[in-house]
């Protein structure tokens, strides 16, 4: 995340993610031995959700595509808000406006 260690933000802050939901349509399978890229869009960002979109790629190739809700929880496990510096970060990355290509590799 951002060249940040989820790990180490959770012990800074007390927040971690979770991925609340997840949608995923895939256009061609993979395979184990597969050398795969994986490339994340912010959609956006508030309180204590994000959404963002996953595309997964194998050379040139975009074989699946997820779209992702993940929820900030505190250390109780319950929702809490995306921590200030993380949130101004996140939506700096924001590309809601956007527009996405619909061609996939299927």
């Amino acid at each position: 995340m951002m060249g940040a260690n989820h790990s180490e933000m959770r012990a800074a802050t007390g927040a971690a993610f979770a991925v609340r939901d997840c949608r995923i349509e895939y256009f061609i399978p993979a395979v184990l031995d597969d050398a795969l890229e994986v490339r994340t869009r912010m959609l956006a960002v508030s309180g204590a959700t994000l959404r963002a979109e996953q595309s997964i790629w194998r050379g040139e190739t975009e074989i699946a595509r997820l779209n992702l809700r993940i929820a900030c929880i505190g250390p109780s496990m319950r929702p809490t808000r995306v921590p200030r510096d993380v949130r101004t970060a996140l939506s700096a990355l924001s590309t809601a406006s956007e527009p996405r290509s619909e061609e996939h590799g299927g």
